[in-house]
């Protein structure tokens, strides 16, 4: 499960609790699928991003909302993948896939659209030491996920 670090919007940083994730069905056989597991990152459309980490428990991510897709490259981050977030309402919900509750789960309030959620993977290989950036700008429409830079050997392995 992430555990959000910072959250940082046009400047100013606020301190919040737990992991990211949006509105959607954890529960369906396919969210996890063997495409996700490569991925590390799980889409169930149009509003649920599941992020695959290095480890089970709260670790470290970075969340940034800008206006326009980063220009950085992804070279330095062990892997980056990213795909499109229906929000209507607004609200991204941080929490754990196991531990989301709709009224006490932490939420960050972004203006109602689609987004493009660019998740960054660092310390994949080490022990207790990973950490995530995620950075969430408005775009439209809706995309399909795609990897931007892919790990050699992944920890996580499909089940099936």
């Amino acid at each position: 499960m992430l555990r959000l670090v910072r959250e940082s919007r046009g400047g100013t940083q606020q301190y919040a609790a737990r992991a990211l994730g949006a509105f959607g069905d954890t529960a369906d056989p396919d969210f996890w699928s063997a495409d996700a597991f490569r991925r590390k990152l799980a889409v169930a459309p149009p509003g649920l991003i599941g992020v695959g980490t290095a480890r089970y428990d709260d670790v470290p991510v970075v969340v940034e909302v800008v206006s326009q897709p980063p220009v950085d490259e992804p070279q330095g981050w062990d892997q980056v993948v990213e795909a499109s977030l229906e929000l209507p309402s607004g609200k991204l919900a941080i929490d754990g896939c196991l531990s989301y509750e709709p009224t006490t789960s932490p939420h960050i309030e972004l203006a109602p659209g689609t987004y493009r959620v660019r998740v960054y993977y660092a310390g994949q290989n080490t022990v207790d030491e990973d950490w995530y950036r995620v950075v969430l700008w408005p775009q439209s429409p809706y995309e399909p996920p795609r990897i931007l830079r892919q790990q050699e050997s992944s920890p996580l392995t499909h089940p099936g």
